[in-house]
């Protein structure tokens, strides 16, 4: 087994600043990272695309099986050759992976998001070349099965090809997203897109808080007053504030990103002028 040379965090911002950085014929994608706006000045407010659906992402990092005798080519063999292992998080009967399904259920565009390599070489190679998306998978966390026990899962999958399998009880699934479907991935979103104003705004900060109440009430792990500022209505009732407070919720009980994938602002303005 090769583990992974490439962090959580630098695999991450890598794919996040390729989809931001690039339009696919009109379509963007971009983040709101809470926790970095003081220093980026609400840099994010000018890139957000004027109508959106938010997408939401967790990182994970793939360990690449490259042996004869690794489990799933020895016992009951799901692949001829080498593959590639995300692990799930055990604790509290896998917490991390239930409150991302419980995500999936109100924001169906809720993803795993993982490497297709795990040489420090290849990637440097693709991220200089703005060629991470290309070395990466998106895993459908709606179609993932829920765990409610605290024995080790995995998901597993092979480069290139779309088929991927949750485990300890095998369940193959036929499709997920590969880097060379992202484009098609984004235009598969325009049809669902919806004003970003501050009526759009305003609702998907409630229907986070009225989940992340709705979790906590069932895992009573967090005390009553960090509860109460985490799902806490913003003080300023704006747009802006009521954005960031949906996509704090996402980042710090879902450990997950929130994207709004959308039409950019300059594709519409050619569109107007011409």
């Amino acid at each position: 087994m090769r583990l992974s040379e490439i962090s959580e965090f630098t695999f991450g911002f890598a794919f996040l600043h390729e989809q931001a950085s690039r339009s696919w014929y009109g379509m963007t994608a971009v983040p709101i990272l809470p926790s970095l706006q003081q220093e980026a000045k609400k840099g994010w407010d000018a890139m957000l695309p004027i109508r959106g659906v938010p997408n939401y992402y967790q990182f994970k990092l793939s360990d690449y099986l490259i042996g004869a005798n690794a489990k799933y080519r020895k016992n009951k063999p799901f692949y001829p050759s080498p593959y590639f292992r995300i692990s799930l998080h055990r604790r509290y009967n896998n917490q991390q992976h239930q409150r991302l399904r419980e995500l999936s259920k109100t924001a169906p565009d809720t993803y795993y998001v993982a490497p297709e390599t795990n040489d420090v070489n290849e990637f440097n190679s693709h991220f200089l070349g703005s060629r991470v998306i290309e070395i990466s998978r998106m895993i459908p966390v709606n179609e993932c099965k829920d765990i409610f026990d605290d024995e080790q899962h995995f998901i597993t999958y092979q480069r290139g090809k779309p088929k991927w399998h949750e485990h300890s009880e095998p369940i193959l699934h036929e499709s997920s997203i590969l880097g060379s479907e992202h484009e098609s991935f984004l235009h598969s979103q325009r049809e669902r897109v919806r004003l970003l104003d501050l009526v759009y705004a305003r609702e998907l900060w409630e229907t986070n808080a009225a989940l992340a109440d709705k979790v906590l009430a069932m895992e009573r792990y967090l005390p009553v007053d960090e509860k109460r500022i985490l799902i806490a209505k913003p003080k300023n009732r704006t747009r802006n504030a009521y954005l960031e407070a949906a996509a704090g919720i996402a980042m710090t009980l879902f450990r997950s990103v929130l994207v709004f994938v959308g039409e950019s602002k300059s594709d519409k303005e050619s569109r107007s002028n011409g």
